[in-house]
């Protein structure tokens, strides 16, 4: 949570979902869309401020969609 700084846990209903956590309290998450044949991505990161936190968030999902697309492909 950005505004007190801290992690705190996802909860989501069950379902088809896959987490990514790591140390630093970033964790992706990924699930199947329900109405089209795609998969969707949602990121959470934690910095001490907004624009730090931007910086990171465009870092990791930059490093987390290379590395689907060296998977896939």
């Amino acid at each position: 949570d950005f505004t007190i700084n801290a992690c705190r846990r996802l909860e989501l209903p069950k379902s088809d979902v896959i987490q990514f956590v790591f140390d630093d309290c970033t964790y992706i998450t990924a699930r199947p869309s329900g109405t089209e044949p795609k998969i969707k991505y949602y990121y959470c990161v934690t910095e001490k401020t907004e624009t730090l936190a931007e910086e990171k968030l465009a870092r990791v999902k930059a490093d987390f969609e290379g590395f689907v697309e060296n998977e896939i492909s």
